[in-house]
């Protein structure tokens, strides 16, 4: 039995204990017993303790003491270790919870506006799931109504009075819509708005119908201020909900505009004069969507899981079948910070921004490098400018025709170039989005004359109309839509002397 078991094992009573001839006190021994237990000591330390309480060193005990070392120095490393990671990881969290701070100009809603109005109008609709069952999705009515069709246009139209008015009241006001700011918000206005556009049209085809044609031209005239209104809302979704109305009215004042009466035409000149003047370019929708985006942003990333909100409401973890790749892109979103993305979305928006307004319009745009959270927050909008070119030479063709009548109704007959309508039929001859430092083009002919813009190629082939050279004209060849890629004019339809 070697001093440490002694000295363990004797009993408390006993005061001192013998050792190498001297009397060493009991209590001191336990001391020095718990400390060789609980602290490693060096081995030449140790061995100069045994050899003066005389006690032989045991084999293995030195190495035993030196893995307790070893380990106790590694808990040590570890727990150091886990307290920077803590701390860093508290840091971090901080750091990427920091609140963004962007400029959003406050928006002034209007007091009278055309929005309130026009919800109004909507609900005072007769029956609009007929209406929509009788305009079809494209607001095509029949080449020839039968007898029984036209009645119930009547009655449809006469059942809708009160929309009517309010539809028209609404254009006389401002029209504004609140910022979208949250992810989840609806807008089933839009839809409504749509709706009450078709509703215009089968009014103005009724009108079309029995005999009043300048009747006709002027409903769709309010459907093309319609259309323009709702394209200055601020709303990507706005633009393109107008620019479909307004397509509904130019339809129907292309049908009228070889048979409006002076007064009609001249009227019709001066209203899309001041449609043109009033749109609402590009670049102003794109910012009024940025400072959208960026009030959702705010709002969503108030929440304390605003990775997983963002990521749940853009289907970006949904997409992952693999509940290992789920987990996998929840911890890979942890490496974004609020500020962070933030900054990306207005980067990716202004750049577009930038690019907007450029004429002739941006044709092939070049999709930015953007992360997997920055691609589903800001869309790309490169299509925006082209059809907003597009918007703007059929409104412009449609002008010069209307000036065209005029001038034929006054002269009796077209004129040999189009700059002879300047001053009393134009203010200004309009310019070709897709050649902006030239005029529309205008050739008279034989059996009237011919309107068109050079298009998206920009190179005028003397009216010879566009085609497609990919799969989208196939089922369309008649009447292809026009495409980035389409070869060939812009040609508006032409007037029989």
């Amino acid at each position: 039995m070697n001093i440490l078991h002694v000295v363990e094992d004797e009993p408390a009573a006993t005061s001192t204990i013998p050792v190498g001839g001297h009397s060493v006190p009991t209590k001191d021994l336990r001391d020095g017993v718990r400390r060789l237990r609980a602290e490693a000591l060096p081995e030449r330390g140790l061995s100069k303790t045994l050899a003066q309480v005389g006690v032989r060193r045991p084999q293995g005990m030195v190495a035993t003491v030196r893995r307790a070392a070893l380990f106790r120095k590694l808990q040590r490393a570890g727990a150091c270790a886990a307290a920077v990671l803590s701390v860093a990881f508290i840091g971090w969290v901080r750091y990427a919870n920091v609140e963004p701070q962007v400029d959003i100009p406050v928006q002034i809603m209007p007091k009278a506006n055309a929005l309130d109005t026009w919800e109004q109008a909507y609900a005072a609709t007769g029956n609009m799931k007929l209406v929509e069952k009788v305009l079809g999705v494209h607001a095509k009515l029949p080449t020839s109504p039968s007898p029984a069709d036209l009645k119930a246009w009547k009655q449809l139209v006469v059942d809708n009075s009160k929309a009517f008015s309010l539809i028209r009241q609404g254009l006389g006001e401002e029209f504004a819509r609140k910022r979208v700011t949250s992810y989840s918000e609806l807008m089933p206005e839009w839809a409504h708005f749509r709706s009450l556009g078709r509703l215009m049209a089968l009014e103005a085809r009724v009108q079309l119908e029995t005999g009043k044609p300048d009747e006709a031209l002027a409903t769709a005239l309010d459907l093309m201020q319609m259309g323009g209104k709702m394209q200055g809302s601020g709303a990507i979704i706005g633009r393109m909900v107008g620019q479909t109305v307004g397509e509904m009215g130019r339809s129907v004042a292309w049908k009228v505009a070889d048979s409006a009466d002076l007064k009609s035409a001249r009227h019709a000149v001066m209203r899309i004069e001041e449609l043109e003047k009033r749109r609402v370019p590009v670049s102003q929708s794109l910012r009024e969507e940025m400072y959208s985006g960026q009030s959702a942003l705010q709002n969503t990333m108030r929440g304390g899981g605003w990775r997983n909100e963002l990521a749940s409401a853009f289907g970006i973890i949904g997409e992952a079948d693999d509940p290992i790749k789920r987990n996998a892109i929840k911890l890979a979103l942890y490496a974004y910070t609020k500020r962070g993305v933030m900054q990306n979305y207005t980067h990716a928006l202004e750049e577009q921004i930038a690019k907007a307004n450029l004429l002739p319009p941006v044709m092939e745009f070049v999709e930015p490098k953007l992360d997997i959270l920055t691609s589903v927050l800001a869309p790309i909008y490169g299509s925006l400018g082209f059809s907003d070119a597009r918007s703007v030479v059929d409104n412009r063709m449609l002008m010069v025709a209307n000036a065209l009548r005029a001038y034929r109704l006054e002269n009796g007959a077209f004129p040999e170039k189009i700059d002879d309508l300047k001053g009393k039929y134009l203010k200004n001859i309009p310019r070709d989005p897709f050649r902006p430092a030239e005029s529309l083009c205008y050739q008279r002919t034989s059996s009237g004359y011919k309107i068109y813009s050079v298009g998206p190629d920009g190179i005028d082939q003397g009216g010879k109309p566009f085609v497609n050279h990919n799969d989208y004209s196939v089922g369309n060849k008649k009447n292809p839509s026009l495409q980035m890629e389409s070869v060939g004019d812009i040609v508006a339809r032409t007037e029989q002397n």
